[in-house]
């Protein structure tokens, strides 16, 4: 049995022992000095604040959701049955007549498109025909004036036989 187990003034005496000042645990032994020194506020603020943060990370690790989004460059590269599409003609797209998935047959109509080219075209052919006419017109010309002209003949030949 120890001393204050059997003796009550040892108690009252224990009981009754002076608080230790701030300045009083500096001269204390270091291991003493440990345990008597009171936690500073600002390190027990300090450390709830990490516990608090621990604990509400491993809260959003459950809870939240990442998304994952990559950049990079490179070509894609389809794998499986593809098949280019390749218009006839140059034009703006006017609309896309089918969704990604969605099964087509021969026939239906993919992309809706306004020609551009198409009317470029025809315009110059129009202009082309115009001037070919213009052409055609004074070669014709110059043709009936050569047949209308009678031809000179030389000395000695006569046009008849």
């Amino acid at each position: 049995m120890t001393a204050l187990q059997v003796d009550p003034k040892a108690r009252q005496l224990v009981k009754k022992a002076p608080q230790l000042r701030p300045r009083d645990h500096e001269f204390l032994p270091a291991a003493l000095e440990i345990l008597e020194t009171p936690l500073s506020p600002i390190r027990a603020t300090l450390i709830l604040t990490i516990c608090g943060f621990v604990v509400a990370s491993l809260a959003w690790s459950y809870i939240g959701r990442v998304d994952i989004i990559a950049a990079a460059q490179g070509k894609i590269q389809p794998i499986g049955r593809t098949k280019t599409i390749q218009p006839l003609d140059t034009g703006k797209v006017l609309r896309l007549a089918v969704e990604n998935g969605r099964k087509v047959r021969a026939g239906d109509t993919l992309v809706a498109t306004v020609v551009l080219n198409a009317q470029l075209i025809m315009k110059d052919v129009d202009r082309s025909c115009a001037n070919s006419s213009v052409v055609v017109l004074k070669y014709f010309t110059k043709c009936e004036k050569m047949l209308s002209t009678p031809i000179p003949l030389a000395d000695g030949l006569s046009g008849s036989n």
